[in-house]
């Protein structure tokens, strides 16, 4: 029938220590570790613990759980320990739990080698526009996202109203530098979702592609 198998994986499931293995035809193996946590309603909680693989890679995972409210009551990805002493750590924003801002990532920090401090490599803020509706007036609909890199270069991530991303702009010593634009399907069309189109642009809004 001219179908041939070139490779094959095989995932085998252990329920007793919620971890999963991946073998490939190729002779590479990767091992998922899982934990069991309860969550601030005491529901069972699965998170990632571990990966490693044949190759004596292994990156471990963090949580940190919050009491604060019911809808930040899940635990949060803190520090990912990688392989050579590299570390990502996550801070989030805890100190004011009425805020839009309250459970969103505040900035990413990193090291990148043994003994050496994390360096703060993102920082992020946000923008919202909110529904007007009696029910969802405080909903977010619409706004955006603005992150800063090591050198303290911007890039803005606006998303429209059905939370598509829909423009990002990425600044170089603090002027616009490139524009991308995303194209949607209509939010009502049996299409909803569907990316028709992206272009990017320079300062000058000339078309690059």
């Amino acid at each position: 029938n001219g179908k041939k198998t070139l490779g094959w994986i095989k995932n085998t499931f252990d329920s007793r220590t919620h971890s999963y293995s991946l073998t490939s035809s190729e002779g590479h193996d990767v091992f998922l570790k899982r934990r069991v946590k309860n969550n601030y309603m005491c529901l069972k909680e699965r998170v990632l613990d571990s990966v490693s693989n044949n190759f004596g890679v292994h990156v471990s995972y963090k949580y940190k759980k919050s009491k604060a409210r019911f809808q930040d009551s899940f635990h949060r990805l803190t520090s990912i320990e990688k392989p050579e002493a590299r570390l990502q750590l996550i801070s989030y924003y805890d100190d004011r739990p009425q805020s839009y801002n309250f459970g969103r990532v505040r900035s990413l920090s990193s090291r990148f080698e043994n003994n050496q401090k994390p360096q703060l490599t993102h920082r992020f803020e946000y923008k919202f526009k909110y529904g007007d509706g009696s029910y969802f007036k405080n909903e977010v609909k619409e706004g955006t996202t603005i992150v800063y890199d090591a050198y303290d270069n911007k890039t803005t991530y606006q998303f429209d109203t059905c939370h598509r991303l829909d423009k990002v702009e990425k600044y170089l010593d603090n002027s616009l530098y490139t524009t991308e634009k995303m194209k949607w399907s209509n939010s009502k069309s049996i299409q909803s979702g569907r990316l028709l189109s992206k272009t990017l642009s320079d300062s000058n809004n000339k078309v690059l592609k």
